[in-house]
């Protein structure tokens, strides 16, 4: 049998778009689009790109955080064994 769009229940070809919607692409980079009079638009500063740009002060992993909170109560359980003997 044949896939006929015609025939199938419920389909409708035309479809309103909301006002609050758009079906045009998205560009890409973007940062702080807004969309306005028809097309995308940029509003990003150069300040704030500079920003998102900078190099970022690596942060421990959890994995690392716990290894090192492992690691200090080891050495203080050490030090409650060597003091009591």
């Amino acid at each position: 049998m044949r896939y006929e769009e015609e025939d199938v229940i419920g389909y409708k070809d035309v479809y309103d778009i909301p006002d609050n919607a758009t079906e045009i692409p998205l560009p890409q980079p973007n940062w702080k689009p807004v969309f306005k009079d028809g097309k995308w638009i940029e509003t990003i500063t150069q300040e704030e790109l500079d920003e998102l740009n900078k190099p970022q002060i690596p942060q421990p992993s959890e994995l690392d955080k716990l290894k090192k909170q492992q690691e200090l109560m080891q050495q203080a359980l050490d030090e409650l064994i060597i003091s009591s003997i």
